[in-house]
């Protein structure tokens, strides 16, 4: 019975080890109520799997075949566990699934290797807990590199996103273990075959991975580009509608001056005649137009104020009723700038969702506050279509080429270690981030 307990414990820590390192590349975007569950549910997956292969060994004996029925079988409760509780990237699951079970067919080999050379001439049938010990030594020593090997795997979404397509590019390490799997679980417990097998496996792990790191920053290169290019076209929106709304007031600021001497002259009329009640309506619609006409400043800085008027004034063509409560000071080189490209796409994301609610409900409230070196940002508004969200908590894009803007803003936020909540509840649409600046 001891030896059943010490083979079971010594497999438990081979599972655990392997379930720890298919959580390792999706740590980043679990949140904290998600990783408790998955902890939660991986104990009691661990308790359930202890129990049937003790059961299974002592019914069948310890042998090599119950042997690799424990190992072959014990990863499945752990793999279904993580998928119900996580059932965000499926495909990439099934993908570092793949990539996993080959690392450890690489351990595994290594660890009969160790065995063959230190104990060429005793039968493998005695030598199972001293392979499974040496097995538990290899995957504690290279988890340290297991880490920084596999937390940065996540592919990129251009390789591998929730398309159908990229289950087929997510199964294929999968499929590779899966086409080992006879080989290692017939015959001997070691053989030059299996070993030769595994060895294939390794080659293929190491290239694949470098593909994958090679695919990313190629991924990454191009989004930046594509982002670059994005807000130089938004940069150029702004500056044209800006200059629009500038040349508007401009011409009806005009009229108005060259107006002012007719109204003026109309005015003294009235008084002369002592119309009082004509010369009060007529002033009351000289300060409509001159209100009319008045470029308003909805914050001392003058790049945020052009984001805001151009939407504001966008807003009004779409019937978009705006409210705003905005303290940010006169000038503040390191941050406006960005700050203004993620105003922007979020007021114009804000607006287009607005804008398909009936006119009573449309409407955008902005808030823009800074105290000290901290900041407060918030935009909301009402938008009846369930959105959906992406693993890092951000609106997926609905149409290809479309989400850089998003882009724009996690990149920010992440570059000034923001806290970011973005949700959608009971039909409205909120984004709240808070973040602090250095001192200039």
């Amino acid at each position: 019975m001891t030896d059943i307990l010490l083979l079971v414990s010594a497999i438990a820590i081979l599972q655990v080890g392997g379930a720890y390192v298919r959580y390792m590349p999706f740590a980043g975007i679990m949140d904290d109520k998600t990783k408790r569950r998955l902890f939660y549910a991986d104990c009691l997956v661990l308790l359930i799997n202890m129990s049937w292969q003790s059961l299974l060994i002592d019914q069948l004996g310890l042998n090599v075949f119950t042997y690799k029925c424990c190992l072959a079988l014990g990863w499945i409760p752990f793999f279904l566990s993580m998928l119900f509780i996580f059932p965000t990237a499926k495909a990439a699951q099934i993908f570092i699934l793949g990539m996993q079970g080959i690392y450890q067919f690489a351990l595994h080999g290594i660890s009969g290797l160790c065995i063959l050379f230190c104990f060429p001439n005793i039968p493998p049938e005695h030598l199972l807990i001293p392979h499974l010990l040496i097995y538990d030594f290899f995957l504690a020593l290279t988890l340290p590199g297991a880490y920084h090997l596999f937390s940065p795997m996540l592919p990129s979404k251009r390789f591998m996103n929730e398309k159908s397509y990229s289950y087929y590019m997510a199964a294929i390490p999968m499929l590779l273990v899966i086409a080992a799997t006879p080989t290692s679980l017939l015959g001997k417990l070691w053989s030059p075959d299996k070993l030769f097998v595994w060895l294939i496996l390794t080659v293929f792990f190491i290239a694949f991975n470098r593909y994958l790191i090679l695919e990313k920053k190629d991924f990454e290169t191009l989004t930046n580009i594509q982002s670059a290019n994005h807000l130089m076209e938004k940069s150029i929106s702004f500056l044209q509608s800006y200059a629009q709304i500038l040349q508007d007031n401009g011409k009806e600021m005009s009229l108005f001056r060259h107006d002012l001497r007719h109204r003026i002259l109309a005015l003294h009329g009235l008084l002369q005649q002592g119309q009082t009640e004509e010369a009060l309506a007529l002033l009351e619609s000289s300060h409509e137009d001159l209100e009319r006409t008045a470029t308003h400043p909805y914050c001392l800085n003058p790049i945020i104020n052009a984001i805001i008027s151009i939407y504001f004034e966008k807003a009004k063509e779409l019937s978009v009723r705006t409210s705003h409560k905005i303290s940010f000071p006169q000038s503040l080189p390191s941050i406006e700038s960005p700050l203004a490209y993620v105003l922007a796409n979020l007021l114009e994301n804000a607006l287009q969702a607005s804008a398909t609610m009936p006119k009573e409900k449309r409407t955008v409230d902005l808030t823009l506050l800074m105290k000290g070196n901290q900041i407060a940002l918030s935009v909301v508004n009402p938008y009846d279509t369930p959105i959906h969200f992406d693993e890092n908590g951000y609106p997926k894009a609905d149409k290809e080429g479309h989400g850089f803007g998003m882009v724009s803003i996690a990149r920010f936020l992440d570059a000034h270690h923001a806290y970011k909540n973005f949700t959608q509840e009971d039909g409205i649409v909120r984004f709240e981030a808070y973040f602090t600046v250095e001192d200039e």
